[in-house]
């Protein structure tokens, strides 16, 4: 069976979770990895006994032995970095939100297309199980026919060593709705499919120029969804969903503890030990949910198939993001086109 080569640029607190799981995944080769820090390099290839290392991404992606990269960057340089990697031949993993903009994606996607690549972008809600198995009795119609949903995303990334680019809105892209708010846009379309249009109201609690706070409702012709999303919040990020049917209603919380079940039994093959505490799990010990993507990404590669979250579904989500400031400003529904 092929083993896949891939490399990691960016050895930030998402890019030590990719390298991690690379390590373990079956017929995966983490074959090299790049960052502009001396330290973070050495210790990361010390670490998961990486030999190629890189200052400069250019350099790394002109290894012809690699198949594959990803990109775990600030959001202003994934543009470049994607751009330049589909240039190289490289299927790509991005982290979300893939770009700033839906500028940005679409000429990411167009040279990705031009140069016959894969581009899956990293929505790791929809690996997880709760969200999962929401999908599935939307499937089967066993809370009858869904009239509404909510959906919402708490947490703060203004704890612990926070990089500067966060606080600079042209850097990230945005706010919360472009950290947090995209991964529950994501679910719902899906759930649902395209939405026809979208009213948001967004708030400036803190002391910067981007919004802390964000209430959105999409129309997905005749079913309501509400998200909220809010940076306020510290300590672990908290999600959840609710599906309103007209025979019952189904939450993500009713199946929290079968995640739990498969998480621990993830870790304690993936790292060697079961982990109790899973506070912050996703900077310290390893996302499940990530590497359940990054095996679907590399098994996509491996087979020649479609990559279940594209670049596509990023761009999407993107456009809803925008149409929601356009709404939040004018005080109205916007059509979403």
């Amino acid at each position: 069976m092929k083993i896949i080569n891939v490399g990691v640029i960016g050895l930030g607190r998402l890019g030590q979770v990719h390298a991690q799981a690379y390590r373990s995944l079956k017929n995966v080769n983490l074959y090299s990895i790049c960052d502009i820090s001396d330290r973070r390099l050495s210790r990361t290839a010390k670490k998961y006994r990486v030999k190629k290392t890189y200052h400069d991404y250019r350099e790394m992606l002109e290894n012809s032995k690699i198949d594959a990269v990803s990109l775990c960057l600030p959001n202003y340089l994934y543009h470049p970095t994607a751009i330049a990697a589909a240039e190289m031949g490289k299927h790509i993993f991005v982290e979300k939100p893939l770009a700033r903009n839906s500028r940005e994606a679409e000429e990411i996607l167009k040279v990705v297309k031009k140069n016959n690549v894969k581009c899956a972008v990293g929505f790791s809600l929809r690996f997880d199980y709760r969200f999962r198995a929401l999908k599935q009795i939307l499937l089967n119609g066993s809370i009858g026919k869904v009239k509404s949903a909510s959906a919402g995303m708490f947490g703060s990334p203004f704890h612990g060593l926070v990089p500067k680019w966060l606080f600079d809105r042209e850097k990230i892209g945005g706010g919360v709705l472009i950290d947090l708010g995209c991964h529950m846009i994501d679910l719902m379309r899906w759930y649902f499919g395209n939405p026809s249009s979208i009213f948001a109201s967004l708030k400036y609690l803190s002391d910067l120029d981007m919004e802390d706070q964000a209430t959105i409702i999409l129309d997905f012709n005749g079913t309501n969804a509400i998200i909220q999303t809010g940076w306020f919040t510290f300590g672990e990020f908290f999600h959840r969903v609710e599906l309103h049917g007209t025979e019952r209603i189904a939450s993500s919380f009713d199946f929290a503890d079968k995640e739990l079940q498969m998480t621990r039994k993830l870790l304690k093959a993936s790292v060697g030990k079961v982990i109790e505490n899973f506070g912050n799990l996703s900077y310290y010990s390893g996302d499940p949910r990530i590497f359940r993507e990054l095996d679907h990404f590399t098994k996509c590669l491996r087979e020649n198939r479609d990559t279940f979250t594209s670049g596509k579904d990023a761009l999407a989500s993107l456009k809803i993001i925008e149409a929601a400031y356009e709404s939040d400003k004018k005080g109205c529904f916007i059509q979403i086109k």
